[in-house]
């Protein structure tokens, strides 16, 4: 396993106030296919929206650099996000180093 880098300083501006919530739980994804992971960030995001609006969760999806084509799970939930998901994601963000998403749910209607 490697070391993890320091976070590097966040350019001036407006920041997320995702970047300094507490996440209540959280998902890793990496090292599962596109399939699995997609019925694994489905499951965690529908349970989150039934149990609590407006809870934050953390997805892991590793930054990619040992997928031989590229990143692969990145995509895929940024794509789940803001596609057949949204109805459950209130907001998101990426998480300093690419590797993770930051997602406050919103609750079920």
């Amino acid at each position: 396993m490697g070391r993890r880098r320091a976070s590097s300083p966040s350019p001036s501006g407006p920041r997320n106030p995702l970047h300094s919530a507490i996440v209540e739980d959280e998902r890793d994804l990496h090292h599962l296919t596109g399939t699995e992971a997609a019925v694994q960030l489905e499951a965690f995001l529908i349970g989150w929206s039934r149990r609590r609006s407006g809870a934050v969760v953390r997805v892991i999806t590793g930054r990619g650099n040992r997928s031989p084509e590229g990143p692969v799970l990145r995509p895929l939930v940024r794509d789940l996000l803001v596609g057949r998901l949204a109805p459950v994601v209130e907001d998101y963000v990426t998480e300093s180093g690419g590797g993770a998403y930051v997602i406050r749910v919103r609750g079920e209607r």
